[in-house]
């Protein structure tokens, strides 16, 4: 299947880069020296003839939901029979080993159904997943594919991804998110706006929200308030219900992390992802020169506004848009907004009647019946992107 042959692809090869040098990871063997139930393993690094591969600075996401009862759990160590969980591990003698805690591997016993084999090999892949990222934090900094590295002993903000403006959340409520809406948030960070609605704002909140996120260990430095989601995947967003058709969405500062070959992916999700097209989004993209932790792909207004009008097929919301923007106060020794930079990047999206023949619409059914996508999927749909970002006329940033 096709998350199993995405998941073996994981395990037997995994390159990442350190300075100039790229390594190859070795998972069989790997497997071949220590005990399924492992509490840690040792992974041995070896220069290869690799071209650099340069994947820095993505959010993914994660699934919150504070108003809904059930979120989906990335989180697989409960799968796994306790006599697996403290097998000791074999020792590996060499020098140049990683040690990385990879917690619990699920069993490897047989399912009893077609449904419980998908979901155990899902869990494999999100098990070796996790320790991909976790391998990649300590070798270059940032995760697989370059989300922020989190310490889950110690969890903390990392490059304003806790940051939040009470009053710009407290005016996205009243402007765009009516009372009883469903909110998804992409890239989320510490899942600071779905708690300023549940706990804290002054402006009462009867929203469903759910966050996603990328950073490596957001799920236990959350608490699993927030779910792992790498928005650089082509798979469908893990919420354990479908999304209604009239739904919102919002991403704030992500696009800029995601490489720029894996744009599409995030546009994918923001619009789509399988599911029904958001009512309206709330959406900001750092521009080129504004500077940040981990950025790679920073564009303009004018391809923002390209992309979104004819390849995706949303209106800008100008109005609402700049009264958004003019709630964020500009910084002083003093006060100001402690997200300030989204005075020139916040755009509010609504949904037209051409999103139906965009490139969201046909991605949709391109590729919703496929998902997980492997890597013959994973080309067409790159393709496919490019080819409407050719169509459209639309001239990003090159990086």
């Amino acid at each position: 299947m096709v998350m199993a042959a995405n998941a073996r692809a994981l395990l037997c090869t995994l390159v990442l880069t350190l300075g100039g040098t790229s390594f190859d990871f070795d998972f069989d063997s790997v497997l071949q020296r220590h005990a399924p139930g492992s509490s840690s393993i040792l992974v041995h690094a070896r220069p290869t003839r690799h071209g650099r591969t340069d994947h820095t600075g993505t959010h993914g996401h994660t699934d919150v939901e504070l108003d809904s009862p059930g979120i989906v759990q990335e989180d697989s160590a409960d799968l796994a029979p306790e006599d697996e969980v403290n097998q000791a591990p074999t020792e590996v003698p060499e020098p140049t080993g990683v040690a990385v805690d990879s917690g619990t591997m699920p069993s490897a016993s047989v399912a009893s159904s077609e449904q419980d084999k998908v979901a155990h090999e899902a869990a494999r892949a999100r098990h070796w997943r996790r320790v991909a990222g976790e391998l990649s934090c300590q070798l270059k900094g940032f995760g697989l594919t370059g989300g922020f590295c989190l310490n889950p002993d110690a969890p903390g903000p990392v490059g304003n991804n806790a940051d939040i403006d009470p009053k710009f959340a407290d005016a996205m409520k009243v402007m765009v998110y009516p009372d009883g809406a469903t909110v998804v948030d992409l890239g989320c960070g510490f899942g600071q706006y779905g708690k300023h609605w549940k706990f804290l704002g002054t402006v009462p909140s009867k929203l469903t929200w759910h966050g996603f996120d990328g950073s490596e260990n957001i799920e236990k430095a959350t608490g699993n308030e927030v779910t792992f989601f790498d928005l650089s995947e082509l798979r469908a967003l893990p919420l354990k219900a479908p999304l209604p058709a009239e739904h919102y969405r919002m991403s704030i500062e992500v696009a800029e992390h995601l490489p720029q070959d894996m744009e599409g992916y995030f546009i994918f999700h923001l619009f789509g992802s399988g599911g029904p097209m958001p009512t309206a989004v709330v959406f900001s993209w750092a521009v080129v020169g504004q500077g940040g932790h981990g950025h790679v792909n920073c564009q303009n207004y004018e391809y923002v506004q390209c992309l979104v009008e004819k390849v995706v097929g949303y209106d800008l919301d100008t109005s609402t848009g700049a009264a958004l923007r003019d709630v964020i106060e500009q910084p002083t020794p003093t006060s100001g907004s402690p997200t300030w930079w989204l005075r020139n990047t916040v755009f509010v999206l609504r949904r037209t009647a051409r999103a139906e023949q965009g490139w969201i619409a046909e991605a949709n059914r391109a590729f919703r019946d496929t998902l997980p996508g492997d890597d013959v999927a994973a080309a067409n749909f790159k393709a496919s992107y490019a080819a409407a970002i050719e169509r459209a006329g639309c001239v990003p940033q090159k990086y």
